[in-house]
């Protein structure tokens, strides 16, 4: 298996789901968290950062900056006193997704759609990732 596309969870979750895969534009997400040092000396802050990335585009384009959706940056010492905030913010707004969807604009075909989300990984492991 190369990519996540070739694997039996992408044919059940995203293929033989009919009203998801009805809509080619729908997406299939993939969300990264991960700290790192804002500079490299002993007492630096970190900088914790939460991300995502399509996985319907080709595994090559997935990791260029202008495909990664940024959903928020903190920071605080060596470690955040809790990310449980902002994240529940964001399961929130991926079970909407999930759900319901959203109307976007789709500026190639010059209509908007309702595009569904499917969160299918998460990884707390930056390099991993993407």
């Amino acid at each position: 298996m190369k990519d996540i596309t070739d694997s039996p969870n992408w044919q059940k979750y995203v293929v033989q789901d009919k009203e998801f895969a009805r809509e080619p534009r729908n997406q299939a997400a993939k969300l990264s968290l991960d700290g790192f040092p804002l500079f490299k000396t002993k007492d630096s802050y970190s900088c914790w950062a939460c991300a995502s990335v399509s996985l319907n585009r080709p595994p090559d384009s997935r990791s260029k900056a202008h495909n990664i959706n940024l959903h928020w940056l903190t920071t605080g010492g060596k470690e955040p006193q809790s990310l449980q905030a902002m994240m529940e913010v964001l399961v929130d707004d991926f079970l909407e997704g999930w759900k319901n969807g959203f109307v976007v604009f789709d500026a190639a075909r010059g209509e908007e759609f309702c595009c569904r989300v499917k969160l299918l990984l998460v990884a707390a492991d930056w390099k991993g990732t993407f």
